[in-house]
């Protein structure tokens, strides 16, 4: 069992750091595909790769919500963000925010929303390694069209496939959906909010 001196985060500030990544998550959800920098996220515990994705959730988390984590650390990251943040830890069908820590970890499970309830559905934070590169060195590009977007965007990364984006062209149409954070281990962050129409190309 962990000890909890090992889980207490020493360099997270939630008044500054907080209200500064919640104003990138929405500058990113204005604008689909758009690849933002987070700045310096300096956290204590979780590994270098997954810092800017567990700080957005120490941004957003509290007692009034609930996640999940899938993938490799998931017990030790899920019992750091519950220590953090007070949220509560629940199934992946029911958690408002589910944390996917590496590829090939499967969240067809993530709860959508209904026709009466559209904004029930969950919000997906994927940790690709790298956003933004050239088509030419990418895992995966997406193909984007919807609201907030001029045209048509593409949107490249690095250590993620399009098989860990299933769920993206299999969910139903808008609002049904998640949305979906992309907080690459590079400091940046893109967001594909349910009314984005997104494929692999």
């Amino acid at each position: 069992m962990t000890a909890l001196a090992e889980l207490r985060e020493t360099q997270f500030d939630p008044l500054f750091a907080g209200q500064a990544l919640f104003s990138r998550v929405l500058e990113a959800t204005a604008r689909p595909g758009l690849v933002v920098p987070l700045g310096d996220v300096a956290l204590a515990v979780p590994s270098p790769r997954l810092r800017p994705a567990c700080a957005l959730l120490l941004a957003i988390l509290d007692r009034e919500v609930s996640f999940h984590v899938v993938g490799p650390a998931a017990e030790r990251v899920r019992e750091y963000l519950r220590f953090n943040t007070g949220a509560h830890v629940v199934g992946q069908e029911a958690a408002d925010f589910l944390l996917v820590t590496a590829s090939g970890s499967r969240w067809q499970g993530a709860r959508r929303g209904t026709l009466e309830a559209p904004h029930e559905g969950a919000t997906v934070v994927c940790v690709p390694s790298r956003l933004g590169c050239p088509p030419e060195v990418a895992d995966v590009t997406l193909g984007l069209q919807g609201p907030g977007i001029s045209g048509d965007a593409q949107l490249s990364m690095q250590g993620l496939r399009a098989d860990d984006l299933a769920p993206l062209w299999t969910r139903q149409e808008f609002p049904l959906g998640v949305d979906l954070w992309l907080a690459a281990a590079d400091g940046c962050l893109a967001v594909i909010p349910r009314s984005t129409r997104c494929r692999a190309l």
